[in-house]
């Protein structure tokens, strides 16, 4: 996968409320277009083939269109919401979000 300096890119830790890495996890981007990527690690590497994050809590949004996006992490194991945030993307840069339980 290229990376686009035009677009940018969030890197995302997913938490408990207990503040450990949270497994089981997807995250989604609400302005994520065909260009946009998702990206988790699966034993402490990117692994183009994992649909959610392992013990790391690790994932990625990448070549996001820039401007604001709101960030949502649910647990794939039955779909609840785990958490969102809103944040604004620039372009050629990476932003880096905790992503922990929210109502």
């Amino acid at each position: 996968m290229t990376l686009d300096a035009k677009r940018g890119h969030v890197a995302t830790i997913s938490r408990q409320c207990v503040n450990t890495a949270a497994p089981g996890i997807a995250i989604t981007g609400s302005t994520a277009d065909g260009s946009s990527k998702t990206l988790y690690f699966e034993g402490g590497f990117p692994s183009p083939l994992a649909k959610e994050t392992d013990s790391s809590g690790i994932g990625a949004r990448l070549n996001m269109p820039p401007g604001k996006v709101t960030v949502t992490s649910t647990l794939t194991d039955g779909m609840k919401r785990h958490g969102s945030v809103d944040v604004h993307v620039r372009a050629d840069t990476v932003t880096l979000l905790n992503l922990i339980p929210t109502p």
